[in-house]
Formats: structure tokens, sequence, C-alpha cells
């Protein structure tokens, strides 16, 4: 710092003319010595702040960041350089602009419109703007029927095949384009718009659509078919080689996928949504709904029919059916499948004859975790994976090179450690800290009731934790950009603060009786000391350690870092509260 003032006042000492006069220098002077303390001062300053600033941590994943991926839901995108995205289960998107031109003297506007660096499932409905062109209202060459858009576009959809070719109309209408443009393994739209101020008044349309998205391999009969299952599509992107981590089928445990995909299927009780069915069109298997507003239903959810006359052949009421979305909104159109295996398929219950009277369609259940959503090749690995697990509530670990998985469900605990298992005393703690509490869980998810774009979820409340905090509410916000049902959403966030709410974490030090556990067991703990028979706890982190005994001789050993648990965590019923502590702390008066 001395130097820098030396040096500053010595430039300015030396800019004194040299022929002025006594006085004149001697006021150069003075303003030169003045100057030259303000900038040292300013530089004192300067370099006493930057010392005393705490330093920028770097950047935290934040669950929130999901959804900066949405850019391209609604609307395509126009840049030279973009990510390639992945998607899985089913999801409205848009994507990248690959290519514009307009041919016959600018009347016809060519585009193609880039949805996923893969093959997909299917491609259904299309929305330019807020006008959703189902695919029933498209001619064989893709010709838009009725409606507005009504042979002024055309809409040409291709999955992205490995052995896919280019677009025979795109092709004979524009030159630049060959056979060779074939797009291959990338899932695309091509629509042509013709010129129509009044249709087209302002500006080209947001296009965007609904898709079925990657297949992935079902461990549990070896066939690869599409699916929302988060256990499936989360083993799919760790052995995934070009967008995933690239592990190898043999680094998975899939007893554990297999686990974990089984509830992920299972059926859970929501509250009754009906709908009125306003005709069965018996050729076709479809029922129409009543209303204009989107459907509240989704490919894979359990209803029950009623009538105040008759069904259809084939159909029966008191009998469990499962959705297959046809159209979503305006009208809205179902097919009923016997199970969930054939919803997903598209395999549709074939009826016939006729109805009479008023006939209901009502959703009892619907699967306990599906997963539908997107990511960008851009996307860090943990993000996505952490996107993936919070849409089952489950965990994942590797553990000795091998990866398990676990959806949100409680596992009964086999075994039981006491106090003839500990090596050393255990460690307890009774609360989190004041910065981590939450009571409340509020969030963000992604739902074709709200056109596919994210929207807020209830909130999951509960009073008796508000009372516990002094009465305040202290909100966690949480991101599930892979769920698509409000119930979900809702079951999801109480898992989450009701594992928050086990507050009793454990660092117990045990003998070679560690070696039956892994990370994401249960497990029960019977201590005298602390009031606990067969209380459940979770297996949060497992280290094996080598130690001494009195004598010198090695002494190997397992640390478990454990948080209680309860069955009641994964418990859903109204979706209101949960009033009572599910995980008692102790059985000590």
């Amino acid at each position: 710092m001395g130097a820098i003032f030396l040096a500053g006042l010595f430039l300015l000492l030396s800019a004194t003319p040299a022929a002025a006069d006594p006085v004149t220098a001697s006021i150069i002077a003075s303003f030169a010595i003045q100057a030259a303390i303000s900038i040292a001062i300013s530089f004192a300053i300067s370099f006493v702040t930057k010392a005393l600033a705490p330093k920028p941590k770097p950047p935290e994943f934040d669950p929130g960041q999901a959804f900066e991926s949405t850019a391209g839901r609604t609307h395509q995108i126009r840049q030279a350089i973009t990510t390639r995205r992945v998607i899985y289960g089913e999801q409205r998107v848009s994507g990248p602009l690959l290519y514009a031109t307009t041919t016959q003297d600018d009347k016809m506007l060519h585009l193609i419109i880039a949805l996923a660096s893969h093959e997909i499932e299917a491609i259904d409905d299309v929305l330019l703007n807020d006008t959703m062109i189902h695919s029933a209202n498209l001619d064989g060459n893709g010709l838009v029927l009725t409606g507005t858009y009504a042979n002024k576009v055309r809409i040409k959809k291709h999955l992205g095949a490995a052995a896919q070719v280019a677009d025979a109309d795109l092709v004979s209408e524009v030159a630049e384009w060959t056979s060779n443009h074939r797009l291959r393994e990338i899932a695309y739209l091509y629509v042509r718009l013709e010129f129509d101020q009044d249709i087209f008044p302002t500006a080209t349309p947001a296009i965007s659509c609904w898709c079925k998205g990657k297949k992935v391999l079902d461990t549990r009969d070896s066939v690869t078919r599409w699916s929302p299952n988060p256990a499936l599509i989360l083993r799919d992107y760790l052995t995934d080689t070009k967008f995933g981590l690239g592990a190898a089928p043999s680094e998975i445990d899939d007893t554990f996928t297999d686990t974990a995909a089984n509830i992920c299927d299972e059926m859970v009780l929501t509250e009754d949504i009906s709908g009125v069915v306003n005709n069965f069109v018996i050729a076709d298997d479809l029922l129409g709904i009543v209303g204009d507003t989107p459907l509240e239903w989704q490919t894979g959810d359990r209803v029950r029919l009623t009538t105040t006359g008759s069904l259809p052949t084939g159909l029966a009421v008191a009998t469990d059916y499962f959705v297959i979305v046809v159209e979503r909104q305006s009208p809205r159109v179902i097919q009923l499948a016997n199970t969930y295996k054939l919803a997903l398929a598209g395999t549709a219950i074939d009826f016939s004859g006729s109805a009479s009277g008023t006939n209901t369609v009502i959703k009892k259940a619907e699967p306990r975790y599906t997963a539908n959503g997107f990511f960008a090749s851009s996307e860090i690995p943990a993000q996505t994976i952490e996107d993936l697990l919070s849409a089952m509530g489950g965990r994942a670990a590797n553990s000795g090179g091998t990866w398990r998985m676990r959806a949100g469900a409680f596992v009964s605990p086999t075994i039981t450690l006491d106090e003839s298992d500990m090596r050393g005393p255990l460690r307890v703690q009774t609360r989190h800290p004041r910065r981590q509490r939450f009571n409340a869980v509020r969030g963000v998810y992604v739902s074709p009731i709200n056109s596919g774009i994210p929207t807020d979820f209830p909130p999951i409340i509960n009073a008796a934790y508000k009372t516990a905090d002094n009465e305040e509410r202290l909100w966690l916000d949480r991101s599930l950009p892979y769920t698509s049902r409000p119930h979900t959403a809702q079951r999801l966030a109480k898992i989450e603060l009701e594992r928050h709410r086990q507050e009793i974490s454990v660092d117990l030090p045990v003998n070679l009786t560690g070696l039956q556990l892994e990370i994401g067991d249960t497990v029960n703990i019977d201590n005298t000391r602390m009031g606990w028979t067969g209380k459940g706890f979770e297996v949060i982190n497992w280290k094996l350690v080598a130690e001494e005994d009195d004598s010198g001789a090695p002494l190997l050993g397992v640390d478990l870092g454990l948080r209680e648990t309860a069955s009641a965590v994964f418990d859903w019923a109204s979706g209101e509260e949960t009033q009572v502590d599910p995980a008692p702390n102790t059985n000590l008066p």
C-alpha cells in the first residue's frame, strides 16, 4: 500500500513544470500531494473492503433449476446452437427450429421443429398457440381438416427411428431438402403454413405437441417399451451411454429395480373425480366426456362406470378399468383398458351395442408414482438423478460399484440391533437446526390439467408441527419437474414433510453385524437407556472401519448413520394433515 502511495506521489510531483515560478510550483505541489493522499486513501478503502468481504461461494445445486429447461416447452426455439433433449413418460414439448424456408413466392412457410434426440413412442395432439389439433383432425397426409386452420396447415410427425427416411412431401416441395436429409434418431414435427393474413395476423404461431417419449427396458419381463415408471426410467438414464451416466447393466442391482418398479405401479386411492359420458363411439371404442376444460384424468388412472340405464356390451358397472387418453381437450375423449399395463400399451376394450340413460366415469385411483418430463443434455447428472428420484420419493446409492434404487415406500425391518452389537457409545441428535426446519411444503409440478405448464400444486401443511414450531409457518419450496398428477405431488410433499419431522438421528458404531445392512435399509433398535424397543430407523450412512482393541489387535466394525422412520411416513388418507408424530421419540415416561 505504501509503495502505491509513494509511486503516485512521485508521478504527480514529477509532473510539476520545471519553468513555473516558485508560488505556482508550490500550489501545484500542494494539489499533487492532496491528490496523492486521496488516491492512497481510495486504494486503502478498496483493499480493506475486498479483504473483509466474504469469499463468493460456489454455486450449489438448486432443485428449482429443474424448470430452467422448460423454455422450449410451449414455443419453438430460434437459436443457432442449443442442447439436445431426452423425453421420458408423456409431456408437452416444443423445441429448436432446425429449418425454415418459404416456397411459392412466400406463400408456403415450411418449419422443422426438433422434439427429442432419440426415437419416441408417439406424437399425439399438436397445439398452434392455444388451439389443439387432435390426430383425428388430420387427413392421411397431415392436412388439418376442420377448425381455424382447416386446409391452411399441414402437420407431419416423425418419431426419430434409426432407419427414418426424409419427409417425402418436404423433399418434393423444397429443392434444397433432399432424401439425404433423414434426421435419423431425431423426433421432429414438419409443419407447413399457408400464408393467410386473417389466420396468421401477426406472426408464426407457437407450435408444441404432446409426446410419449423414450422406450425403456422393463427388467421385470426384459421387454423394451414405453413406460412412465420412474424406476425403469432412472435405470435407463443410468445405463444410457449417449445422454446418461453410461453405467454397464451389470452395475445396476435389478432386484432393487424390480421392487421399486412394482411399488411405482401400485394403485393409490384418490378422491372421486367424475365425468359424464356424452357419447359412445362404438366403432372406435371411444368415450366422449362432457366439458371444454382439460381432462383431469391421465393414462393409467383407475376408474369405474355408473349408469342410470345401460352400458354397451363389454362394459360393466362396479368394475375396474384403466384410462387411455385419446384427446385431452375440446372434445375430451378416452378409451378404457382392462389393466394398467394394457392402458400403457394403448390396448383398448372392444365394446359393442348401444347405451342408454346417464353414464358416468369416476376416477377412483392412480398409479403410486409416474415420471413425465424431459431433461437437456447440458444438465448435470446429479440434477437429473435427483429430479427422477423426486418423482418416486426415492433414494439411490452406488455402493461397491453397484447402483441400488428404492421407491418411496416403507420396508419393514428384519434386523434388530441392541447394546450387544455396539462397539462404543451412540451419539444422538434429537432436533434439526432452526434454519433447516419446516412444517409445510409447497411447490411446482407440471400437469396436462394446466396444459403442461409448470404450476403450483396444493400445499401440504401440518397443524401439529406448526404448534411445535411456536405457531410459525415454515415453508419448504419443492420442485417436482417429472410429476404430473396433483394427488401424487401432494403425496410426495407429505413424504418429504414426514421424513423431515422424524428428527432423531443416531451415529451408531456396531460390530460386524452391521454388514447385514446397507444404505436405504430399515433396522429396529433396542436401547434401554434411550427407551427404544423396536424403534425403526433408516440407514443414511454406512462405513466400514478398522480399529484396535485394548490389546492392540485389529478390530473391524461398521459405523452407521441412522434417521428415525415409520410406516406412517408413507401413508396417505385424505391428503390434508398428519396430526400426530408417526414415530414416537421414546417410550420412557
